[in-house]
């Protein structure tokens, strides 16, 4: 049977170290990665992703309505601010559950929704060119009404505080952080890992350069490189005053 290399060159002798020699046959490497709940596209590094247990947190995979969502919260009593975990173009798969976790061991209450549900399973496609064409269907407005009614479902749990909300997201995810801290202004803060700076048709026209002007809250963006417009919209969005 055909193998191919699972390494990535990545032209450096210490980080080509890091990564193992693993030979897997393409259909072994798709199986793999549905088993373990990732993305196939994202071609993780199932030995090395990061897995993150829930001892001493709650939570799982529940229904909003007809929405698929995941969340975690630190066992004990009071409420835990919020923050809204925002999925990359292959939806809620394992990375982003992760992340949840991960955000509430750091003490907070963490949710993240399917964006896709009603377009399909983006993460088990393996073309990224169908990944894309189905995440590039998804609207803002149904995006946002997702988001919405995550947090009205979060308001009614004793153990969430909605009233201090941040959002942070991955990719696709880093957009909508902008884009959803201009539509909801009680989001208090977001964090966005990368992002789109160019309209993805047909569903999202709008990039964030076109709502920096409602953002009176900070959102931090980090990313490969320095982004000028992303600078100069930070200031004009944060400026104190």
């Amino acid at each position: 049977m055909l193998k191919e290399q699972s390494r990535r060159d990545l032209k450096n002798d210490d980080l080509n170290s890091l990564v193992p020699d693993v030979e897997v046959d393409r259909l072994g490497f798709v199986a793999a990665c549905l088993a373990a709940g990732f993305a196939v596209t994202a071609e993780p590094l199932l030995a090395q992703a990061i897995k993150t247990p829930m001892d001493g947190l709650e939570g799982g995979d529940i229904k909003i309505g007809d929405i698929p969502a995941y969340y975690a919260v630190p066992k004990g009593k009071g409420k835990r601010p919020v923050v809204l975990v925002v999925a990359e173009i292959w939806g809620n798969h394992e990375h982003i559950k992760d992340v949840v976790r991960r955000v509430a061991k750091a003490g907070y209450f963490a949710v993240s929704n399917e964006p896709y549900f009603r377009i399909g399973e983006l993460w088990k496609l393996t073309d990224i060119k169908e990944v894309l064409a189905g995440a590039n269907q998804l609207t803002d407005q149904q995006a946002f009404a997702d988001l919405d009614a995550v947090l009205a479902w979060a308001a009614k749990d004793k153990r969430a505080n909605v009233e201090k909300l941040g959002v942070t997201g991955f990719c696709r995810g880093g957009r909508m952080v902008w884009m959803y801290t201009a539509h909801n202004r009680k989001v208090d803060a977001g964090v966005a890992w990368y992002g789109g700076l160019s309209p993805s048709m047909p569903g999202q026209p709008q990039t964030p350069m076109d709502v920096t002007d409602k953002i009176d809250r900070p959102v931090m963006a980090s990313t490969a490189a320095p982004i000028p417009a992303f600078r100069s919209s930070a200031s004009r969005c944060c400026a104190p005053g």
